[in-house]
């Protein structure tokens, strides 16, 4: 899938943190919701949308874990996205 080309924004200039974050990882969300009585998906073929997803850390440590994973992250900085991408193919994903 293409999408137009965005304009560079101040978080091109600015770069915020690039880290996981383990408050947001599938498994931890599905005990959560588990424990709610939620039917939760397995976390190796949950799908994850995450806004601001910066360089893609976050999103990039779940998806090499679980392969089955389908995950989108979406940011205003075109750097970034442009690192998660470079970051994405060198290690396979």
């Amino acid at each position: 899938m293409s999408f137009p080309t965005a304009a560079a924004t101040a978080y091109d200039e600015v770069r915020y943190s690039n880290h996981p974050y383990a408050q947001t990882h599938p498994e931890r969300l599905g005990v959560i919701g588990a424990l709610h009585g939620l039917n939760v998906p397995r976390p190796a073929t949950a799908r994850v949308l995450e806004f601001a997803c910066g360089a893609g850390a976050n999103l990039l440590g779940m998806t090499y874990a679980y392969p089955q994973m389908r995950a989108l992250g979406v940011d205003l900085a075109v750097s970034a996205i442009e690192d998660a991408k470079q970051t994405a193919a060198g290690v396979g994903l």
